[in-house]
């Protein structure tokens, strides 16, 4: 029992709070794919971010998707086991900055990234 509250501390996703830490308080939009419902929820639940989940539209339509968001945010997750490379915002609707990033249990990668000014 000495072990559990690292343990619990290891599992939980209280720690993505830290993720408002760089958004301002009316950062509007954030776009996100690659995190799973559950994820997405914990985000809602500890940090009170929501995101624009565009894994649920269709590919052939994501980029007028997202042009009609207009997101000036997008979030990622990566599963860091194999070796697949870790996605990106789309470069169209960039240019991106990666501004945030936290890793979850050791094998869930989180990436927030902001819209520069063109």
């Amino acid at each position: 029992t000495i072990g559990l509250p690292l343990m619990e501390s290891r599992m939980s996703y209280r720690h993505l709070t830290e993720v408002n830490a760089v958004l301002p308080a009316d950062h509007g939009c954030i776009a996100s794919t690659g995190i799973g419902e559950p994820q997405r929820a914990m985000f809602h639940y500890y940090a009170g971010v929501k995101t624009k989940r565009i894994d649920a539209v269709d590919k052939s339509k994501r980029d007028e998707f997202m042009k009609s968001l207009n997101c000036d945010y997008f979030l990622i997750e990566h599963e860091t086991f194999g070796k697949k490379k870790i996605p990106e915002p789309p470069a169209e609707q960039g240019p991106w900055k990666l501004i945030w990033e936290d890793m979850h249990s050791g094998k869930e990668l989180f990436r927030l990234y902001q819209k520069e000014p063109k």
